[in-house]
């Protein structure tokens, strides 16, 4: 199962931490169109990011990936207990 907590933050917004129990929970295809950039890292385990192509790119921890604006992507998990955390940034 997938869970989703927002973290809020001091200044202009919250990180969101997805913890993903079993092996293959998916976060399905999504795009952030309200101006909402962020930078993904993988604190626990591993996951595959995946685009709406089919491009696929594994993630493992202190991996950090820049994910812009409009840019349609997807995780699933490859390990049980593994974590996302989304960091927001403005473009």
């Amino acid at each position: 199962m997938l869970k989703l907590t927002h973290v809020k933050t001091s200044n202009e917004g919250f990180f969101s931490v997805y913890d993903f129990e079993e092996i293959n929970d998916v976060l399905e295809i999504h795009e952030h169109t309200d101006n909402t950039s962020h930078y993904s890292v993988v604190t626990n385990g591993m996951l595959q990011m995946f685009n709406e192509f089919g491009n696929i790119k594994k993630l493992t921890p202190g991996i950090i990936e820049k994910i812009p604006m409009n840019y349609k992507h997807g995780f699933r998990a490859l390990t049980k207990d593994a974590r996302l955390v989304n960091i927001p940034y403005k473009d």
